[in-house]
C-alpha cells in the first residue's frame, strides 16, 4: 500500500494515486490483509465494507476536484504530444512513398531469461538492433521506424516496434517481418530472445486487432489500421513509467530520410 518511489520526473497515474492515498485509512482492511488471512469473520467484513464505502466516497470527491482533473488532463496531453507527432511524421513519409509497407514487432525474451534482462539491457538491445537498418540486408528500403519499451509483470521488458518500408519496392511484408522477428530471436539476442509478428493474418481474427502491412493515402481501411498502430504505440504505459531510470525514454522514432 506503499507509494513506490519515482524520479522526480515521473508520476503515478493519478487515480492509482488517489485510490492509494484513500485505502490507506482502511485500518481494519490492511491489517487482515497483513496477516494473510484465509477468510473472515462476519463482524471484521462488516468494517472492511464499511471502511471500503467511505474510501470509495472519499475516491469520488477527491477526482472531482480541479486540481486533479487538471492533473489528469496534464499527463493526456503529454501522451497527445507523442501521438500528434508520430501522425506527423507518418503523414510525411506518406508524402514520400506512394505506398508504405508496414512491420509491426514485439521484440521480447525467452521466460528463462527474462528476470536477468534490465532496462539498461533491454535498451542496448534494442539500439543495437535498429543499428541493423544501416546494413542488414532485410532493412533494405526502410524509411522510417517508431519504437516503444513496455512492461509487464509476466513478459518482463519488451520492445513494440513499427517499421516502413518504401512499399513500391518491398513487398511481402508479413514474411519480412517474420524473418526480422528471427534476426532478433535467434541471432541478435544470442537465442534469449523471442518475438510476436503483428503482421500475422490471423491476428485480426484472434485477437480483434486492426492488421496493418501496407498503407497507401487512398486506401481509407489502411489509413485506419495505421491510425490504431499510432494509438496503441503511444499509449501510456504506467508500469514501465515507475520503472524509466533517470530521464531515459519510453518510446522513440525515426527522422525523416534525407532532413536533418
Amino acid at each position: 500500500m506503499q507509494t513506490p518511489h519515482l524520479n522526480e520526473r515521473l508520476q503515478l497515474n493519478p487515480h492509482l494515486t488517489k485510490l492509494i492515498d484513500c485505502l490507506s485509512d482502511c485500518d481494519t482492511l490492511l491489517a487482515w490483509i497483513g496477516d494473510k488471512p484465509i477468510s473472515v469473520q462476519p463482524k471484521q467484513a462488516r468494517e472492511i465494507l464499511s471502511e471500503l464505502n467511505a474510501a470509495l466516497d472519499k475516491f469520488r470527491a477527491v477526482t472531482s476536484d480541479d486540481a486533479f482533473l487538471k492533473e489528469v488532463a496534464n499527463q493526456k496531453r503529454a501522451s497527445e504530444r507523442k501521438r500528434l507527432g508520430f501522425t506527423r511524421y507518418a503523414d510525411k513519409l506518406l508524402s514520400k512513398y506512394e505506398r508504405l509497407g508496414v512491420v509491426r514487432l514485439d521484440l521480447g525474451y525467452q521466460p528463462n531469461h527474462r528476470d536477468a534482462i534490465n532496462f539498461e539491457k533491454a535498451k542496448r538491445h534494442r539500439e543495437a538492433y535498429l543499428a541493423l537498418r544501416h546494413s542488414h540486408q532485410l532493412f533494405a528500403q526502410w524509411v522510417g521506424y517508431a519504437w516503444a519499451v513496455k512492461y509487464g509483470p509476466v513478459k518482463g521488458y519488451h520492445t513494440n516496434l513499427l517499421l516502413f518500408f518504401d512499399g513500391t519496392v518491398r513487398q511481402e511484408d508479413a514474411k519480412l517481418a517474420l524473418s526480422l522477428g528471427e534476426l532478433w530471436a535467434d541471432k541478435f539476442v544470442e537465442d534469449q530472445g523471442t518475438y510476436f509478428s503483428c503482421s500475422r493474418t490471423d491476428i485480426e481474427e484472434r485477437y480483434h486487432a486492426r492488421v496493418v502491412d501496407a498503407v497507401s493515402i487512398d486506401d481509407s481501411r489502411s489509413m485506419e489500421g495505421l491510425c490504431h498502430a499510432i494509438n496503441s504505440l503511444t499509449k501510456t504505459d504506467d508500469l514501465v513509467r515507475l520503472r524509466l531510470p533517470g530521464n531515459e525514454l519510453s518510446f522513440g522514432r525515426g527522422k525523416l530520410r534525407g532532413t536533418s
